[in-house]
């Protein structure tokens, strides 16, 4: 089973094309993506080959995949709202606008996907997330390991104590919502009681004025995770800025826990966290 920071192995959902566009239909499992409704997406990357209902079929992320035809060089490609898993070089005007990539050949696209309209996203990965200070709300520390399966940088947040990890971010003028993507797995698989209740705690930090306190914490919609411990799965939530009391234009702090005492927290063991991506709309 293959793991990079630019592909990685899952189960098709239905019957896929080689090169195609995917969505995470369900835990470690992908369908063809298509512009036109938010339940086909996000869109997460291309398919390398074709693979059959139940097969692994190796995805593509964010790196240069041939295998295309009739493709215009350095011209831009969107997720086209007509067609699920298909492309095109003509930008929406009204809608859905998800741009995936850009050709580097009539073979080969460049891929980088985002959804216009959107900020730019940022990548926080595992080693990057601090530990939080003796005076946080949360104090224990999740462990920074390497990976049992790929060998990478993850955090282990534990089943029993609430352990937490920090970050710091600028939210862009004009942004309304925070988006929060996480990749992570289970670090023993199990047949059930694979629920994790990730939590934020937020706190801004204005300029020439006193840092505020952190809130109470707002829960994020429950993760599910696969019943394999050998796939990183990515899960995905948006939250309206005044839900957390953030504001446009400021620079803010977030503390990531596992809320272990919440009875919807069921998996058994740690939580493996890989990635954090940020961004705003």
């Amino acid at each position: 089973m293959e793991v990079s920071l630019s592909k990685y192995d899952a189960i098709a959902g239905e019957n896929l094309g080689a090169n195609k566009a995917v969505y995470f239909s369900a835990a470690d499992t992908v369908k063809l993506a298509k512009a036109d409704s938010d339940t086909t997406l996000p869109c997460v990357g291309f398919t390398e080959h074709a693979a059959n209902n139940g097969q692994t079929v190796l995805v593509f992320t964010n790196d240069v995949l041939d295998g295309f035809s009739g493709l215009t060089p350095r011209a831009n490609y969107y997720l086209s709202q007509d067609t699920a898993g298909e492309i095109t070089s003509t930008k929406p005007t009204s809608g859905i606008a998800i741009r995936v990539g850009t050709a580097k050949s009539t073979t080969e696209l460049d891929i980088h996907i985002y959804r216009e309209g959107d900020f730019q996203e940022h990548l926080i990965w595992a080693d990057q997330l601090r530990p939080p200070a003796s005076s946080y709300p949360i104090t224990a520390i999740a462990d920074l390991n390497e990976d049992s399966n790929s060998g990478f940088p993850v955090i282990q947040f534990d089943e029993t104590t609430e352990e937490a990890r920090v970050f710091d971010f600028k939210i862009p003028e004009g942004a309304s919502y925070l988006k929060i993507w996480l990749r992570t797995r289970a670090e023993t698989g199990a047949a059930s009681n694979l629920d994790v209740v990730p939590r934020i705690r937020c706190r801004e930090q204005p300029d020439n004025t006193a840092v505020e306190s952190f809130d109470s914490g707002t829960d994020l919609t429950v993760v599910t995770m696969g019943t394999s411990n050998e796939f990183f799965q990515y899960d995905f939530q948006e939250i309206a800025l005044s839900t957390l009391n953030l504001v446009a234009g400021r620079m803010a702090e977030i503390i990531l826990s596992r809320n272990t005492g919440s009875g919807s927290d069921t998996l058994v063991g740690d939580w493996t966290l890989r990635l954090l991506i940020i961004g705003f709309r």
